[in-house]
């Protein structure tokens, strides 16, 4: 029997999101997800619900993901966003993300993705486990952003 993960999307794309379930699906992810449209509906959800993950945009509206973050507690999360930089990028890992992606209009991004919740998941439900995989998939994020 598999272990659904709950995510919780915070973004306000809803191509972004169909993408990314439809691409979990595929690969033979078990999910539930939750959607929020902003941080303000996303402190309700995970304080109602089982939250496994977090993704999250960047940035929502005026609010960037970082004047979220104490509401999200031990629950790991991952930052995507489209206006890539290595200062967001290094911002989100010291502020605790377990990962950060550029979202790509080849969404090349998914597959770094989807190994990166498989990592999260299993790094929190055992913390002295490790990394499942050698290379980093925010080296990989950030290669390509350089490559763009």
């Amino acid at each position: 029997m598999k272990t659904i993960t709950h995510i919780l999307i915070i973004s306000g794309d809803p191509f972004d999101r169909e993408s990314f379930i439809d691409y979990c699906k595929r690969e033979g992810l078990e999910i539930e997800t939750r959607i929020s449209f902003d941080f303000r509906d996303a402190e309700k959800i995970i304080s109602s619900s089982e939250i496994d993950l977090v993704i999250t945009d960047f940035q929502i509206g005026s609010r960037s993901v970082f004047d979220f973050l104490d509401k999200v507690g031990r629950i790991p999360w991952i930052v995507l966003t489209g206006y890539g930089s290595e200062n967001i990028a290094v911002q989100s890992i010291k502020s605790g993300a377990a990962d950060y992606f550029v979202k790509d209009p080849n969404q090349s991004y998914l597959p770094l993705l989807v190994n990166s919740i498989r990592k999260s998941i299993c790094q929190s439900k055992d913390p002295e486990a490790g990394p499942i995989e050698e290379d980093s998939n925010l080296e990989k994020s950030l290669q390509l952003l350089k490559e763009e």
